[in-house]
């Protein structure tokens, strides 16, 4: 997992970072409410998809080390079993952040080719092509969790059963003495005011008045 999501992140650091949105419309036409909702959402959004592909990394990496330093891990009835048991965490982690980073990814391919288009049918036609793809990896997704480890156990029939499960493991760990780690306990803190302040400024901004009105 740490392949495709460093080369993804380096991809998401050109696409999202290196090249701004093109400024200008159509003569003549403004943006409406939700294509400036969208603009204003974007580099928001770019920064969830590099920063989950980094936190993809940080688990596969992490988890990789253990396995190879820990001589305490005994033998288990399959990779799964051993997942589930010693690096349940890593493991949806891992997936967690990928997926997460994957759909902003999408996101931001479909907001930039919609306004590099020009907006209006054809910006509409490569943002929709966009969003049947981010549907369709989806739905790969949702295929690969519900099949589990081919014996019955699974974490769940679709991705969001994959999010909750990492959640609820942070969470865990995070509400007991021996488990409690006060970064992770920062990182969700900093997380929540985050996505707020980034959702206010999307709605603030996305109709104000022009100054020349």
């Amino acid at each position: 997992m740490k392949t495709p999501a460093s080369i993804l992140a380096g991809a998401i650091v050109g696409l999202g970072f290196g090249n701004p949105l093109p400024a200008n419309t159509p003569i003549g036409e403004k943006e409406n409410c939700l294509e400036k909702a969208i603009r204003k959402s974007y580099l928001f959004v770019a920064g969830i998809a590099l920063l989950s592909q980094l936190g993809a990394i940080m688990h596969a990496t992490v988890a990789v080390n253990k396995l190879t330093e820990c001589v305490g891990i005994g033998k288990a009835e399959s990779v799964w079993h051993l997942i589930q048991r010693d690096f349940d965490l890593s493991w949806s982690g891992t997936n967690a952040f990928f997926v997460v980073g994957m759909l902003a990814y999408s996101y931001i391919i479909g907001v930039r080719s919609y306004f590099i288009a020009g907006r209006g049918t054809l910006g509409q036609g490569v943002a929709a092509l966009a969003g049947s793809s981010l549907m369709f990896m989806l739905g790969i997704v949702n295929r690969g969790v519900a099949a589990g480890s081919g014996d019955g156990q699974n974490y769940g029939k679709t991705v969001l059963s994959l999010f909750t499960h990492y959640g609820s493991l942070i969470l865990y760990k995070n509400t007991h003495l021996k488990t409690m780690r006060p970064l992770e306990i920062g990182s969700i803190v900093l997380f929540i005011y985050a996505l707020v302040q980034g959702v206010r400024a999307v709605l603030q901004s996305a109709c104000e008045k022009e100054k020349s009105e």
